[in-house]
């Protein structure tokens, strides 16, 4: 095993050592590890990673339990082994188009992972050589299990498939197609977890209460940058608002990050009263992974007078590019803020060249937080190089940045450029809905649909909604149809499903 150690892994060393007793782990349903564990339990595993050496292409962890999966996750850096990150909710055909990007892995798995990659076998899907390892008890098991490699990997000529400093793998959510294993270069996450400490200002007496996925950047950031502090990590694995409560008033945490499908389940709960009094518990909450329309956010600002707002913005392959502590007096309500610490942004016209301030156009970013390849396209590109997010965004003169859709949404209808997320908004309040997504036919003449979900007190037939619409709206912006559904879908990572809503568009219209 190399000698050179990464912060991250320096700093739990010492804190096995200075701190043995410290919970580093806990969750929601009683289990907990101290720092102490933590190490012993992670250094066991590497020890079973360093037997692959040169050997395989990756290693991965698929199993049910944050705390299990932190542990494997700790146990590649300590090894300096590439670990991908899998949720094995995601279900066996994703997870298996996952593990196709490889051609020879180590499995870190649980019972459950274990039973999801029988359940791939016995169907005879092909998957690569994969020697799996169990993770369920903290005295790890010898090889438990070799599936023996049925797929025929594309690129079977490399030497490599992932970039050669990786330290950790996680996956774009695949909500509008086959998901991306990003790698995550090891100099990149030690200044990502560095900077997150310091900007959240964690200190090592605090608990953090996590419940984004940690195959999900900003979760995993989130559970990494605790441990870079020394402080608790608990694992909630509920997205119910009435446990989310209840788990911020039993285990008095100082932060805790949420998704917009999160934030508005949250919203909507019945007790307000309890909801406030409990978030304001906190000394921070975030908004990450996409945004929520203005007057949600008007209502959160308006009723969390004592913990912190903070909107982050960023991408699976450019961590974090901005980041906004919302005053309650701001008037950059709908930003997302500055450039975060490391990282730098500009807005491009469709010729590739920098608009000024007030001008909208595609974001561009480098810096702290960049990707360094993909997994089976290993070329690690100039460092300086920016990425284009392919959102649509400008700055205003203090370099706040606001985004307003992705370029590839935005369509013309009637000549007019129009972005279905901005309607979806509009129709939401017009119509006082919980919640809408608009999507656009792919016609040349583009047709807008909308899915809706209903509120207990709503009575209107959708023809009445309809009305409605063409009395407050322009003609180019009224939905051709209007879909009802129970709830909207979205991914393990708390963003709306866009290729669920779309089949569910398909099914309606088959039926109509």
């Amino acid at each position: 095993m190399m000698t050179t150690r990464a912060p991250l892994i320096q700093r739990l060393q010492q804190f096995a050592q200075t701190q043995p007793d410290r919970t580093a782990l806990s969750d929601t349903q009683g289990s907990q590890i101290s720092y102490r564990q933590l190490w012993q339990r992670a250094s066991r595993i590497a020890g079973i990673l360093d037997q692959y050496r040169d050997k395989n292409d990756f290693a991965f962890v698929l199993a049910n339990k944050g705390i299990l999966q932190a542990v494997a996750i700790i146990s590649g850096l300590i090894s300096q082994r590439p670990v991908a990150i899998i949720d094995l909710r995601q279900g066996s055909a994703r997870v298996a188009e996952m593990l196709q990007q490889g051609r020879n892995l180590v499995g870190l798995i649980d019972g459950n992972g274990r039973k999801l990659l029988d359940q791939l076998t016995d169907s005879h899907t092909p998957l690569p050589t994969i020697h799996c390892h169990s993770i369920d008890s903290e005295n790890s098991s010898d090889d438990i299990q070799t599936i023996a490699g049925t797929f025929n990997h594309p690129v079977t000529t490399a030497t490599t498939i992932v970039p050669p400093q990786t330290a950790l793998i996680i996956y774009t959510s695949g909500s509008t197609g086959m998901p991306k294993g990003v790698c995550i270069g090891s100099q990149d996450l030690d200044a990502r977890l560095t900077t997150e400490q310091q900007w959240f200002e964690i200190s090592s007496r605090e608990r953090i209460l996590g419940v984004l996925p940690v195959n999900f950047d900003v979760g995993l950031t989130q559970l990494l940058g605790t441990l870079f502090a020394g402080a608790e990590y608990v694992f909630c694995y509920s997205w119910f608002p009435a446990d989310i409560i209840k788990q911020i008033t039993l285990t008095n945490p100082s932060g805790l990050a949420m998704s917009p499908m999160i934030w508005k389940g949250l919203l909507r709960f019945k007790d307000q009263e309890l909801l406030w009094q409990t978030l304001n518990q906190l000394r921070y909450a975030t908004l990450s992974g996409g945004t929520i329309d203005l007057t949600d956010q008007q209502k959160i600002i308006r009723h969390l007078r004592q913990a912190t707002l903070i909107k982050t913005y960023g991408q699976t392959e450019m961590f974090r590019i901005a980041a906004h502590k919302v005053a309650p007096d701001t008037d950059a309500l709908m930003s997302v803020g500055q450039a975060y610490p490391g990282v730098s942004f500009v807005i491009l016209d469709d010729a590739g060249q920098p608009l000024p301030a007030g001008k909208t156009g595609v974001v561009a970013a480098k810096g702290m937080g960049k990707m360094i390849g993909y997994v089976g396209n290993p070329q690690n590109d100039d460092a300086t190089s920016m990425i284009l997010t392919g959102d649509l965004g400008h700055v205003d003169e203090q370099g706040r940045l606001t985004i307003s859709g992705r370029k590839n949404d935005m369509v013309k209808i009637m000549d007019q450029r129009v972005f279905p997320q901005d309607v979806a908004h509009s129709i939401k309040t017009i119509l006082n809905l919980p919640d809408v997504v608009v999507v656009a036919t792919d016609d040349t003449e583009p047709k807008l649909l909308a899915v809706f979900e209903c509120g207990p007190d709503h009575h209107l037939s959708k023809q009445d909604m309809l009305k409605t619409l063409r009395q407050q709206l322009a003609s180019h912006l009224i939905p051709k149809h209007l879909y009802q559904i129970d709830k909207i879908p979205a991914t393990l990572n708390g963003k709306v499903n866009m290729m669920a809503i779309k089949a569910f568009i398909q099914e309606q219209e088959q039926h109509a």
